[in-house]
């Protein structure tokens, strides 16, 4: 489950793709050898750049399923629906600066990234990657738990740095926890964003409390 699928609506998209050997249109064929129809194949040198795709010869809606490396930004961490588990919402891009040149030449940046809530679940102390969850699985749960919505996008997002994951969410250790296993999903780096409030000041004793000479003080009082 560590590779993540991209939709484009471009036929020069393919075009590139074909110019750059990763995949070829071919013939299918029955048992009797006739050519019924065709469809596009990934090549050897395809497959070692994406993991699998599904494209049309001409029109919208082209698939290819990435095969990384990926770069992971935690956006939130909440409960989920059942105990031991944990909602994480975050963002994967394509690690740029890793990914292959033939990639890179046929698909744009900006199609190479995207948003996904995927559910962990804590089985011996660690936290164990269960699945993806598709937004009306997350309009479900939220339902049945008749809570509001667990997270909100930032529109500030922290930028990816090293191969780290901060302790920064509700729950420090989840957060790193979570933040590890999916720097193992993605193949990448990753971050936890902070939501924890910072501790506020100290509040001043009473205006009555006793002085550690015995005295009070008196409200308005300098001494």
């Amino acid at each position: 489950m560590n590779h993540f699928k991209v939709t484009f609506h471009s036929d020069d998209l393919v075009e590139c793709g074909v110019k750059s050997d990763l995949w070829k249109l071919v013939e299918v064929t029955d048992r009797n050898g006739n050519a019924w129809t065709t469809t596009y194949r990934l090549t050897e040198k395809g497959t070692k750049i994406v993991t699998a795709i599904s494209l049309k010869e001409s029109g919208r809606g082209h698939e290819i399923l990435l095969k990384g490396p990926y770069r992971i930004e935690v956006n939130g961490i909440t409960d989920g629906s059942q105990p031991g588990t944990k909602q994480v919402a975050f963002r994967w891009d394509i690690d740029w600066d890793k990914a292959p040149d033939d990639l890179k030449a046929c698909i744009p940046r900006f199609e190479l990234s995207g948003n996904e809530v995927a559910l962990f679940q804590l089985d011996n102390n660690n936290w164990r990657f269960v699945s993806y969850l598709n937004p009306e699985e997350i309009r479900l749960r939220r339902r049945r738990m008749a809570l509001p919505p667990p997270f909100r996008w930032s529109p500030h997002l922290w930028r990816i740095s090293g191969g780290r994951a901060s302790t920064q969410c509700q729950d420090p250790q989840a957060g790193v926890d979570v933040g590890r296993s999916l720097l193992k999903i993605g193949n990448g780096a990753s971050r936890v964003r902070n939501t924890t409030p910072a501790p506020g000041p100290r509040p001043r004793a009473p205006a009555s409390e006793a002085r550690p000479d015995g005295t009070k003080a008196i409200a308005g009082s300098r001494r």
